[in-house]
């Protein structure tokens, strides 16, 4: 039997907050903590296989003339990339292939996630599609687009009328 230190479920959901991760595996984790905790083991393990998916984190970012969106994509290729703008939706698709035959190892543990994916996600304003730029490099892709009408800064001091 192993014992561990027992934290109230607050504590540790707490300490999983603070993770800065995608809120799936988040759920993912607290459910497992729960269910481990109380049952000796996890509920998850017929469905480990399919969260094991590799999403990427997306960062979207604007100033006043761009919209940035930033994409962690590492261990990837551009020609396994393919980005598509859709009204007011960028769509980015792709699939990460494991680069080595794992059938020939025992794994001890792991926790790289491979596969097809697909995000979808929401632009804050309306833009040029005709200047889009995307650079791929070290595992990050940098996507910057123009803003189709870029925002003008007004200042304007409102008068208050008194009774």
């Amino acid at each position: 039997m192993v014992l561990s230190k027992w934290l109230p479920i607050h504590k540790k959901q707490e300490q999983l907050l603070r993770r800065q991760d995608n809120p799936m595996n988040w759920m993912e984790r607290i459910h497992r903590e729960l269910f481990s905790d109380f049952f000796g083991g996890s509920w998850l393990e017929p469905f480990e296989p399919m969260s094991k998916v590799f999403t990427p984190n997306v960062d979207v970012t604007e100033d006043r003339k761009y919209v940035y969106v930033n994409t962690e994509l590492p261990g990837m290729v551009e020609k396994d990339i393919e980005l598509i703008l859709r009204q007011d939706h960028l769509i980015l698709r792709g699939e990460k292939k494991e680069d080595y035959a794992h059938e020939e190892r025992d794994f001890y543990q792991r926790e790289s996630h491979y596969g097809a994916f697909k995000r979808m996600i929401k632009l804050p304003a309306e833009v040029n599609s005709d200047r889009i730029d995307a650079r791929y490099k070290k595992g990050m892709l940098k996507v910057k687009i123009p803003k189709l009408h870029p925002e003008k800064k007004q200042v304007k001091t409102i008068t208050i009328q008194g009774e």
